[in-house]
């Protein structure tokens, strides 16, 4: 990162090239995930735009070198590898995000800005040459707290290693290893489909039930802290009205002015059909 803030882009680029090439190779032999172009796109988002973080370097060198000099105040005319930088820059962004040497001369920028920039690009691009269960995913993709939480085996809150890799595979949208050819267990009538979608929705076998009642109970702790008495699967009211009405997943007494408040807790997918 130092050299990209220091150094003009277009004297690193091949370096920054096989750096770039190292990690994907790197990323493939510790995962054990072969990534299709644009599953490595994707991977090189921010976890907040549901990649991995892994920027490509020799992209963003042109961010970090108008930054670097932008914020040191030495935004020449005369430094041409500065004005490639830009040129370079705006390449890879919308005409309303490219920058200018009067305005970066003007209002210094943060190489983050810069950065998001070329993000949002990349993210556009992505998105509009994907296909519509792709799209869905991506827009559903930006929970990214399991990627950056330190696993805990003492508390057994971690994940195996086939585990993690069917999570990165299904993150990136590239076939889940084992799937080719597999059937449902549970519903013998449906394949496994390769990106597992099929696996994540299925409501025969119970693991819906088990995630939903996971996350209600969950839920339900986080009120117990609080100091708010909360149960689940209850109803409110009389005897007669209990026996018909739904229960609550989660109520909570004395929720606000006294009054209780009933949650019902759902798990949603953009790619179940609508009903």
């Amino acid at each position: 990162m130092h050299l990209a803030r220091s150094t003009p882009p277009s004297l690193i680029a091949e370096g920054l090239e096989y750096f770039d090439n190292d990690v994907r190779h790197c990323f493939a032999l510790s995962t054990a995930v072969d990534t299709t172009n644009s599953a490595w796109k994707q991977a090189q988002l921010s976890l907040s735009r549901g990649g991995l973080g892994l920027r490509r370097l020799s992209e963003h060198s042109s961010a970090c070198y108008i930054a670097s000099l932008s914020m040191a105040g030495m935004c020449s005319e005369s430094n041409r590898h500065l004005l490639n930088a830009i040129n370079q820059f705006n390449e890879h962004v919308s005409n309303e995000e490219m920058v200018t040497l009067e305005a970066i001369r003007e209002t210094p920028c943060h190489q983050k800005v810069l950065s998001n920039k070329l993000e949002d690009s990349m993210f556009a691009q992505l998105y509009s040459k994907s296909s519509l269960p792709d799209r869905a995913r991506l827009l559903s993709v930006s929970s990214a707290a399991w990627l950056s939480t330190a696993p805990s085996p003492g508390l057994n809150l971690q994940l195996e290693p086939s585990e993690f890799q069917a999570a990165i595979q299904w993150w990136l949208g590239v076939d889940i290893s084992g799937s080719q050819g597999a059937t449902c267990p549970h519903c013998t009538a449906h394949s496994l489909d390769p990106l597992g979608h099929h696996a994540l929705t299925c409501k025969h076998g119970g693991d819906v039930v088990i995630r939903h009642n996971r996350l209600r109970d969950v839920f339900a702790e986080l009120y117990r802290r609080a100091c708010i008495s909360a149960q689940v699967e209850v109803g409110y009211g009389s005897a007669s009205d209990k026996r018909h009405t739904r229960p609550a997943d989660v109520l909570a007494a004395n929720w606000m002015m006294g009054k209780p408040a009933a949650f019902d807790i759902t798990v949603t997918s953009p790619l179940t059909s609508c009903k």
